[in-house]
C-alpha cells in the first residue's frame, strides 16, 4: 500500500449492485475478488488517520487526525494493464480543517487473481493490495517483478472480527516486515491490513523504527480506521 496503496472484473463488477456484505453474520468470502469497492459512482468510504510518535527521549506526541475520503468516480475504465477498474479519487482532510484536499486519480482491478492499485491511467506499474489464495500461511508480494518494491505479504488470519469505528467486520488480516540499515542506523517497519468485503481497507496499523547506534530510538505509529462506508 505504500501505506495505503498501493488496488476482470465482469464478475468483479456485479457488486455494485449487491447488498452490503460487511456484517460478521454474512457468509465471509475467501476470494479476493469479492474485497474490491463496491457501489455505484458517488459511493464513498470515509477513514480516520491517527498518527503518533515517541522520539528518543521516550516523549510521545499525538498529531490532529487525518481523514481520507475515497469516492467512486468510474466503474468499468479500461486500463492498459489492470483491464476493467474503477476509478477512485482519493481526497485527505487534514486535522480539523474542513478543506478537502483532492490527489490525482487512482484506480483498482482485479488482475493477477487479486486486487491491484495503479496509481493512474497510464501507468504500467501495479501494487498487489490482496491476492489469492486467501488461506493462512499464503505468501505474495506488493509489487511487481523488476519494480524493484517486492515487499513479501503473508496471511496471518481469515475471519478475524475487528472493531472499527464503522461497526464490527469479519476481516483478513495480512502482515509484512521490513528492515535495512543505513548509515549505521537501523530502520525497521511493520504493518497489518484487515481487508474487508466491498470496502478493502477496515483498519491498518503500521510502525516505523528507527535505532540508532546509541540504540536510542524514534518510533511513528499509524493507524488507519474505517469510519464510514455510504454506498449508493
Amino acid at each position: 500500500m505504500k501505506y495505503l496503496f498501493s488496488f476482470t472484473m465482469a464478475c468483479c463488477l456485479l457488486l455494485s449492485s449487491c447488498g452490503e456484505s460487511t456484517s460478521p453474520d454474512d457468509n465471509f468470502s475467501t476470494n479476493a475478488r469479492d474485497f474490491l469497492f463496491a457501489g455505484n459512482v458517488g459511493t464513498e468510504i470515509v477513514l480516520a488517520v491517527t498518527r503518533s510518535e515517541i522520539d528518543t527521549n521516550g516523549v510521545k506526541t499525538i498529531s490532529p487526525v487525518d481523514t481520507l475520503i475515497w469516492t467512486i468516480m468510474e466503474r468499468n475504465v479500461p486500463h492498459p494493464v489492470g483491464g476493467s477498474a474503477i476509478r477512485i479519487r482519493e481526497e485527505n482532510r487534514r486535522g480539523v480543517d474542513t478543506i478537502r484536499y483532492s490527489l490525482d486519480s487512482t484506480y483498482y482491478a482485479f488482475y493477477n487473481d487479486g486486487i491491484a492499485y495503479f496509481s493512474s491511467l497510464n501507468t504500467t506499474n501495479s501494487e498487489m493490495i490482496i491476492k489469492n489464495p486467501l488461506t493462512v500461511g499464503a505468501q505474495y508480494t506488493n509489487g511487481d517483478v523488476g519494480s524493484g518494491d517486492n515487499r513479501a505479504l503473508i496471511v496471518k488470519s481469515v475471519g478475524e472480527i475487528v472493531n472499527t469505528s464503522y461497526k464490527q467486520m469479519k476481516t483478513v488480516r495480512i502482515e509484512s516486515q521490513d528492515s535495512s540499515v543505513s548509515n549505521s542506523i537501523i530502520y525497521k517497519e511493520s504493518m497489518k491490513y484487515y481487508f474487508a468485503p466491498e470496502v478493502l481497507v477496515a483498519h491498518a496499523e503500521r510502525i516505523n523504527e528507527r535505532i540508532y547506534p546509541s540504540k536510542k530510538k524514534r518510533t511513528q505509529m499509524f493507524v488507519t480506521d474505517l469510519v464510514r462506508y455510504t454506498k449508493k
